[in-house]
């Protein structure tokens, strides 16, 4: 029955997503889902094909350990042609405490031009907060070139002339 076989089910599979644990547990059986409580050769596909699903129910659950283990194990997210998604991968990942996966995410919509601020107000944030005072700067420079708002814009410059002045006073 492997290591999950003593364990009771946590009742949140009933009160957050009304699941009644022992009548689904049978269905997959029934329908060559699960083994012997365990995931058959087509139960591992549609854990594969449905694993972003998966992952967005449990990491915040904090009742699945193994699945915040492998989050914070990873370290390149390959990023999406959809700039959008990697904001929302990022933010994810940041409050997971995957702040690099994050960077190389948001980097990638600043190298393609994306025209919202949210990457690159995460960057200048967490660039200053690293003390990486070039990367601030190279960074609030590609926002003044690539948003369309001048409100946005006087964000990034004020920006810029802090980090400067902050990079001049660490020298």
């Amino acid at each position: 029955m492997g290591k999950y076989a003593n364990k009771k089910v946590p009742a949140y599979f009933e009160y957050k997503y009304g699941i009644n644990f022992e009548a689904e547990k049978d269905f997959l059986a029934k329908n060559g889902y699960l083994e012997d409580a365990k995931p058959t050769g087509k139960g591992d596909a549609m854990i594969e094909k449905h694993q972003s699903v998966i992952v967005s129910h449990s990491k915040n659950s904090g009742h699945n350990k193994e699945i915040k283990k492998v989050m914070e194990e990873i370290k390149n997210v390959p990023p999406s042609s959809d700039p959008v998604n990697n904001n929302l991968v990022g933010m994810n990942l940041e409050k997971d405490g995957n702040v690099d996966a994050a960077v190389s995410l948001y980097e990638y919509n600043v190298t393609h031009r994306f025209e919202g601020s949210h990457p690159y107000k995460r960057l200048c944030i967490i660039y200053r907060k690293r003390k990486m005072y070039d990367d601030e700067i190279r960074v609030a420079d590609k926002a003044i070139q690539n948003l369309a708002q001048s409100n946005r814009k006087e964000y990034f410059r004020n920006r810029t002339v802090k980090a400067t002045n902050l990079k001049n006073k660490a020298k």
